[in-house]
């Protein structure tokens, strides 16, 4: 199954706290003998190999999409670095000059 984790290599740009983290999907096994157990062999192929990992994929895949989204968003917001905040400052700091 596939579950959301977050990222040991973040990269921290300096003088810049993010509270969002970024994250990654990993995928972990789970105990498969469940199917050993009496379980019809067509069933046991459908939920454990077909529906948990699909549904497991979409959920925390959609966490993970959406928690680096808002990660981002923070980044070109709050960091000074960020290109956007880089690109805001070159706007406003042609608009201060006088064009005669």
């Amino acid at each position: 199954m596939f579950m959301p984790a977050q990222k040991d290599d973040a990269v921290t740009a300096s003088g810049c706290k993010l509270s969002h983290p970024k994250m990654e999907l990993v995928y972990q096994e789970y105990d498969r003998s469940v199917c050993s157990s009496g379980m019809d062999g067509k069933a046991c192929l459908l939920i454990y190999g077909i529906v948990i990992p699909a549904g497991s994929f979409v959920v925390s895949g959609s966490i993970v999409v959406s928690n680096n989204i808002i990660s981002w968003f923070e980044y070109q917001g709050i960091c000074e670095e960020s290109n956007l905040n880089r690109t805001l400052t070159i706007f406003t700091d042609s608009d201060d000059q006088d064009y005669d």
